[in-house]
Parts: C-alpha cells; structure tokens; sequence
C-alpha cells in the first residue's frame, strides 16, 4: 500500500503541474468538475495514508487522524503555492485548497469508521 500512495501522490503533483489548458476542452470543460476532482484527489491520498499509518503506528487514534489529515492538507497548500509562484500556467485557488482539505477531512473520519467496522468484523468471524 505504501507504493500505492507514492504512486498517487505523484499523479496529483503531475496533474497539479500540467498547464491548466491541457484541462480546457470536453469532458473537462463541464462546469465545477475540478472542484470535485480536488475532492477526491486528496480524499484518496488521506485515506490511503490513514490506513498506512494505522498499519504500521502503534500510537492513538487521534495522533493517526491529525498526521493523516494534516499531511495532504499542507501538500496541498504547498502545490497551490507551487502553482502560483513557480509556474506561468497555472494560479493557486483559495477553492481549489479548500476541496482538498475537505477532502481529506472527510477520508480520516469516514477511514476511523471503516477501520472500526472492518475491525468489529473480524473479531465477530474469529470468535463466532
């Protein structure tokens, strides 16, 4: 699953760089769909990292939730700002960072439910 995540978060940084007229025709063009791939971009990259760090840390639950949250969020800022400062192309979004950081808001919430009940599970079939 590490690999997994390595391999995601160099398709949002290739995407996150290519010049936004790459993006500008067909499917692309319908209105408010970038805001839903900066969604699910950066909801994919929290839960996978929540489900890593749940694999292979051994402390709380909440320390889990904020470095699995936290992580993708300054990402984020730090391509947005890539994006402003370092690119002629491409512009930070003050709506573009605000999807990522509900987007991997909600992962680490929903991710601490589906551990809870894939763990709850698991301990059903071991001891039924």
């Amino acid at each position: 699953m590490p690999v997994l995540l390595f391999l995601w978060v160099i398709l949002i940084t290739f995407l996150s760089i290519t010049p936004a007229d790459q993006f500008s025709s067909g499917i692309f063009n319908i209105k408010h769909l970038d805001k839903a791939a900066h969604f699910m971009f950066y909801f994919v990259f929290a839960l996978l990292l929540y489900r890593i760090l749940t694999d292979y840390m051994k402390t709380s639950p909440t320390i889990i939730i904020i470095i699995a949250a936290v992580i993708p969020i300054v990402y984020s800022g730090g391509i947005e700002l890539f994006q402003e400062y370092l690119t002629t192309t491409r512009e930070a979004d003050f709506f573009d960072f605000l999807m990522n950081i509900i987007g991997a808001t909600v992962a680490v919430l929903l991710g601490r439910k589906l551990i809870k009940y894939e763990l709850q599970k698991q301990y059903i079939r071991e001891f039924s």
